[in-house]
């Protein structure tokens, strides 16, 4: 506190509201030297609003935000998703010796959120299955006019004539 840090002193239920308060206390000085401490209270439903990200709603709506007491273990929910499947990132990270802040993203959103690319492969899929399709079409077509030499076994192409020279052209 020292330093001018807010500290985060504990987190428990009121008596009357039934709210879980978040308590801190912040160092008020003059000059150099601590004239004071100034209490906080806040209320959990009123901090969340502090983290909702306004301008990716659909990121909230996977997102879990949550405090974990380290002596008892309880978890102090902030937000929780209403589809859950898999927590695919997660972080944590200590505000106080006592308390843990978690942050967990939804392994839905990463897919929702990639389905472009899944569009873009198929599509690109399709088109050059369709290309290759039409090659290989085109190429047993010409093949079929295609003669060997006795001999060696080479293939040797047959002199144009009309026919061939108009199957070419619609080919091509």
């Amino acid at each position: 506190m020292i330093k001018g840090e807010s500290t985060l002193s504990h987190i428990y239920q009121d008596g009357y509201t039934h709210n879980n308060i978040i308590s801190m206390l912040t160092p008020v000085f003059l000059g150099d030297k601590v004239k004071g401490i100034l209490i906080t209270d806040i209320n959990i439903n009123d901090l969340v609003v502090s983290f909702k990200t306004i301008d990716r709603p659909f990121l909230w709506k996977f997102l879990s935000l949550y405090v974990t007491d380290n002596k008892s273990g309880a978890h102090i929910m902030f937000h929780k998703p209403r589809i859950r499947s898999h927590d695919l990132i997660s972080s944590e990270d200590a505000l106080t010796p006592s308390y843990t802040l978690h942050v967990k993203l939804d392994a839905i959103y990463v897919i929702a959120t990639n389905l472009w690319l899944l569009l873009l492969y198929v599509v690109g899929t399709w088109t050059l299955c369709r290309y290759a399709s039409k090659q290989l079409t085109r190429q047993e077509s010409l093949s079929r006019d295609n003669i060997t030499d006795a001999m060696t076994g080479l293939y040797n192409r047959k002199v144009i004539t009309p026919e061939l020279e108009q199957k070419i052209q619609a080919l091509g």
